[in-house]
């Protein structure tokens, strides 16, 4: 007799909590953490002279929030993409 996927689903948050659901791929998350530990100052000024945050972004596969954290830590403290324009 095999498991309704029901079954499984309950057997999964018996044993190990809502938490074994919901598991981040480690895969997405070293790509993330890969491509913004190669993105240097000169490259990034590259970026935002082009595009705006969110294409900069889905451009290097990785998302807003992740993308002005490494900008913070290179210290840029706003994406300057519309001054830079004008």
């Amino acid at each position: 007799m095999t498991a309704s996927p029901a079954r499984g689903v309950s057997e999964q948050l018996q044993a190990g909590g809502m938490d074994a659901l919901f598991v981040k791929s480690p895969t997405k998350e070293a790509h993330v953490r890969a491509v913004l530990e190669g993105l240097s100052a000169e490259a990034l000024a590259d970026l935002y002279t082009r595009f705006p945050i969110d294409a900069a972004a889905r451009h290097l596969g990785v998302g807003v929030t992740a993308l002005k954290l490494r900008c913070r830590q290179l210290g840029v403290p706003r994406w300057p993409h519309r001054q830079v324009r004008e």
